[in-house]
């Protein structure tokens, strides 16, 4: 495709900006404060909210003067945008410099940092999803969030996953009546696996995709999950909720949680539908904010009948401990 231009993402950590452009590149700017080496936060939802800002990456394209752009973000994602796509909220189509921003999530690590899990939705329930990678995207002009044309798309392709033969879909990230998060599957749009829209050499194994809704979408296939089933309880020491605890379960390997929802104070259990196999490896993962700190916990089990966790209260630490402690995750 003729008239294609590259740019590089760059991140907001404490560090310089960078947009890449023709092999010029140009320093946008820089932050001018100190990141602190013991970070605070108010709540958990504010822990959560912090670390989706420390991953935004952030680029400036003009959508009026090329046929495509190729977005290439800090762990290799390719984004892919053609020419005037955006329009404004109320359908009023946008030209000019538009600012782009773009969140990669593929370890568990990551998702955890952010609070996330992956849970698929079925007609009986929420079934473990294993994930292919989870993408944030946003575009606005001058501040005013933009979306998509209706029947217009952006693609996601070149995902740094290994070599991918699994067949994987497309899914969106939605929140029910009960403040559930879930990923519901887009029946409309294929994911394309392997070679077969690029080169071999440079995206064998790779998984490419069209998107056409801006904000959270995640690639991505329903786990096989076979054998007698049991649902999840964890119970934690009387005043974690959900307000402040948020309680995973990690699928020993493979890009798998699923989240458990307070019932009452310290109870917590696993939503309608999600279930795992007797015998199934997994670690308990606790991530809360009570009493003005940060604390964490991480538990080994294998699923038994009617499984019920107990868990002690979590340790304090701060958010560097708790990413190396999630990086040891299985």
């Amino acid at each position: 495709m003729s008239s294609l231009k590259k740019f590089i993402l760059s991140t907001i950590i404490p560090a310089s900006l960078f947009l890449i452009t023709a092999c010029k590149k140009e320093q946008l700017g820089s932050s001018t404060e100190n990141s602190p080496t013991a970070k605070t936060y108010q709540n958990l939802s504010d822990f959560f909210a912090t670390n989706k800002l420390e991953r935004m990456q952030f680029v400036t394209i003009n959508n009026s003067d090329f046929e495509a752009d190729t977005i290439i973000t800090n762990l290799g994602t390719h984004f892919f945008v053609l020419k005037d796509v955006f329009e404004t909220m109320d359908g009023t189509p946008v030209t000019g410099n538009i600012d782009i921003g773009f969140i990669e999530l593929y370890d568990k690590k990551d998702l955890l940092l952010l609070g996330h899990s992956n849970m698929g939705y079925l007609q009986n329930g929420l079934t473990p999803l294993i994930s292919g990678g989870q993408f944030y995207i946003s575009a606005k002009q001058n501040g005013q969030e933009l979306r998509l044309k209706e029947n217009h798309y952006c693609y996601i392709y070149h995902i740094p996953a290994g070599s991918n033969t699994t067949p994987a879909f497309l899914f969106h990230r939605l929140i029910n009546e009960q403040n559930q998060v879930f990923w519901s599957k887009a029946e409309s749009i294929e994911v394309e696996n392997g070679p077969d829209y690029m080169s071999v050499n440079e995206y064998d194994g790779a998984y490419y995709t069209s998107n056409n809704t801006l904000g959270w979408a995640g690639i991505a296939h329903f786990a096989s999950m076979t054998g007698a089933q049991s649902p999840l309880s964890l119970q934690l020491p009387s005043g974690h909720t959900s307000e402040n605890t948020a309680v995973y379960v990690s699928i020993d390997g493979v890009t798998s949680l699923g989240e458990l929802h307070a019932t009452q104070s310290g109870i917590f259990a696993s939503v309608p539908g999600y279930t795992l196999p007797i015998g199934t490896s997994v670690h308990f993962v606790i991530i809360s904010h009570t009493t003005g700190t940060l604390k964490a916990a991480i538990v080994p089990a294998m699923i038994t009948s009617n499984h019920i966790q107990f868990v002690q209260e979590p340790e304090e630490m701060s958010s560097t401990e708790l990413s190396v402690l999630l990086n040891s995750l299985p």
